[in-house]
């Protein structure tokens, strides 16, 4: 387990986020983290969006603002929630944190 929390960390170090970011950041409203989490779903299930994630290290705002509806601030609020919750959707080694989340 603390392998998985170290391999995380990295990954979030990689897009300049800490766990104490995510602490900070995460919202508190479960209203505004349904829509962050359907835009991190949006994302993680679309390759060129996730590409873009992946190649740039930050999120395409005007395709998601477009394709969620919501505006750039609520995106922009939420974007190391976002980045955090398309790590966890998207890379099969951190599965056993999955479990740990509200995330399915």
């Amino acid at each position: 387990m603390a392998e998985t929390i170290e391999l995380y960390q990295q990954q979030l170090r990689s897009y300049d986020i800490t766990l104490e970011d995510l602490v900070r950041c995460s919202p508190r409203h479960r209203d505004t983290r349904e829509k962050l989490m359907q835009v991190a779903m949006t994302v993680a299930h679309d390759p060129d969006l996730l590409g873009f994630l992946k190649n740039y290290s930050k999120l395409p705002a005007k395709i998601l603002v477009e394709r969620t509806g919501l505006s750039n601030r609520v995106l922009e609020k939420g974007r190391k929630y976002i980045i955090a919750t398309v790590i966890l959707l998207t890379d099969p080694n951190l599965s056993v944190l999955k479990r740990f989340t509200k995330i399915n």
